[in-house]
């Protein structure tokens, strides 16, 4: 090959490469995000799970990563494996959350089923003897997961709305040995087990909230005080059910999830 076609075929790759890198994203920065959560389903003898879950941006096997597991609302059961995200988004597209850095797990809980089977319209509830069929499967998909992937298991969190929010409770109270830490969003959970949990939480309610009334939270969090337990406490004056759209732009509730460990 002559040098002049040499050189010709050199700077043409650098331009091809100068084009490539040029390219401007053009995803809507939900889509981008939406992306980055691959498709799963797990399955036992009494249920299937969907899930999505979120690998770091440059996972490291020499490297352990946070879990933080996120629990939907009652409106996003199904077997769609999509909708689950819609509440999330704006928490996991904050400056501050460490997607490239964590591992993010968001499960589906399909219809008849419920996080916790327990009525959230009554004023209290028992917790079940036994976990609901779908966060029994959850359990299963997260030793699995632990066992497979680069986790750190003293930085497992969970963060749940709404049904999810009784979800946050419940996993606490089974699996103390489990979760690090916890935020629960207008939901509730069965005083009788707060010493049971020894994760720090945060709970978040709206004082006017019609579907789980804030005494839910009010009370556990009372429970927990009783109990010498760590527990923060926020409730949005002007508030209904949708108290999660402030509680996951709260400046440090961020910072406040990621610092906790479990001893």
């Amino acid at each position: 090959m002559q040098r002049s076609h040499f050189l010709f075929y050199i700077l043409l790759l650098l331009m091809l490469q100068t084009f490539a890198a040029c390219q401007v994203d053009r995803r809507p920065p939900e889509q981008k995000i939406r992306d980055r959560f691959a498709f799963g389903r797990y399955e036992t003898s009494e249920v299937v799970l969907p899930y999505r879950l979120s690998r770091p941006g440059k996972l490291s096997t020499q490297k352990k990563y946070p879990l933080i597991v996120m629990f939907h609302g009652a409106g996003e059961r199904g077997m769609d494996n999509e909708k689950t995200m819609k509440h999330f988004l704006p928490m996991l597209g904050r400056a501050d959350f460490p997607l490239d850095e964590a591992y993010v797990l968001i499960p589906q809980c399909d219809e008849p089923y419920r996080w916790v089977e327990a009525d959230w319209n009554l004023p209290a509830h028992r917790q079940p003897a036994r976990p609901s069929k779908p966060i029994n499967a959850l359990f299963d998909l997260m030793r699995k997961l632990i066992t497979s992937e680069s986790v750190d298991t003293s930085r497992i969190y969970a963060v749940g709305l709404s049904m999810g929010g009784f979800a946050v409770w419940d996993v606490l109270a089974r699996r103390p040995d489990l979760f690090a830490a916890g935020i629960a969003v207008c939901g509730g959970g069965d005083e009788n087990t707060a010493r049971s949990i020894h994760s720090p939480i945060w709970a978040f309610h709206g004082a006017n909230d019609q579907v789980v009334k804030p005494a839910r939270s009010r009370n556990m969090v009372e429970a927990l005080k009783r109990a010498g337990r760590s527990v923060r406490y926020t409730e949005y004056a002007n508030e209904g059910h949708g108290s999660w759209r402030p509680a996951f732009q709260e400046p440090d509730v961020i910072h406040w999830l990621f610092s906790q460990r479990r001893q």
